[in-house]
């Protein structure tokens, strides 16, 4: 299976470690014009269709060919394999994030089957032990995590929520959280940033060890992406056209309730195109 052409010329910036590209697909050249741009993860919208995984945004704007193997694993597969197994030079990562849309459970088993394929690609998830690899997928959107958990074998991890904290599930199969800026944080991107009440993060944050990029310092044994206006106000789905803005700094660090999280670290760039 053919993927996005290589022989596009693949311009790999330097990684942004805290670079999300939103609704990646929608792009010129989807992965590709994230990956020239230094970003770190990207996300995928997926349909089931009969055997395919199509990628959109909506139903109504599925094309036959644009699947999750072509615009996204097939590519990642031939940079790794031009890069020493790696799809950034030194070893960063990828995040690739897949999105699901349709029904979860039929959805997932049709993901499994796929990324089963690209094991040497993959992070890998045996029985609680990682082993990283150089493209690390989660699921977002429609999960199942009950069917996730009880895999042995896996390669996927699973997009958690703030109210995951603090909760039952490993590490291993919620390896970050994802949630609505707005739910936890009033600051619009304008003057100074206040920090929340921390209620949500304390009702979450029973267990201190369970560290949190995004809302914490430190080595995360989960991150946190949150979705944010940038320093005008527009939210990402706002951009007239693809581009990297910077509501913060990448390292931009911030004080949040210290009795139970040192720091809010924010993501520092998102790629964006506007929705249909």
């Amino acid at each position: 299976m053919t993927g996005t052409p290589v022989s596009q010329t693949v311009r790999i910036a330097s990684p942004l470690p805290r670079a999300h590209a939103h609704n990646d697909y929608e792009h010129d050249r989807p992965l590709l014009d994230a990956l020239a741009q230094g970003f770190t993860s990207v996300e995928s919208d997926v349909f089931l269709r009969g055997n395919e995984l199509l990628v959109a945004h909506e139903a109504s704007q599925l094309q036959p060919g644009r699947t999750l193997q072509t615009l996204y694993l097939e590519p990642l597969r031939q940079i790794a394999a031009q890069n020493g197994g790696h799809i950034y030079p030194g070893g960063q990562s990828l995040t690739l994030y897949i999105d699901v849309k349709d029904e979860a459970e039929a959805t997932y088993q049709a993901i499994d089957r796929v990324l089963a394929g690209y094991s040497d690609l993959l992070t890998r998830y045996d029985n609680g032990t990682v082993t990283p690899g150089a493209v690390t997928v989660i699921i977002s959107g429609n999960r199942v995590p009950a069917t996730m958990q009880a895999q042995a074998l896996r390669y996927a991890g699973m997009d958690g929520r703030l109210s995951d904290l603090g909760g039952a599930a490993p590490a291993s199969l919620i390896p970050i959280i994802s949630d609505n800026w707005t739910k936890t944080f009033s600051w619009d991107g304008t003057g100074s940033f206040l920090p929340p009440s921390s209620k949500s993060c304390a009702k979450s944050s029973a267990r201190p060890t369970r560290t949190v990029s995004g809302c914490a310092s430190g080595p995360p044994q989960k991150a946190l992406r949150c979705g944010r206006p940038d320093r005008r106000g527009r939210r990402p789905d706002q951009h007239r056209q693809p581009e990297r803005t910077a509501g913060l700094s990448a390292g931009t660090r911030l004080p949040l309730n210290p009795e139970l999280l040192s720091a809010t670290e924010l993501w520092g760039s998102v790629l964006t195109q506007p929705k249909p």
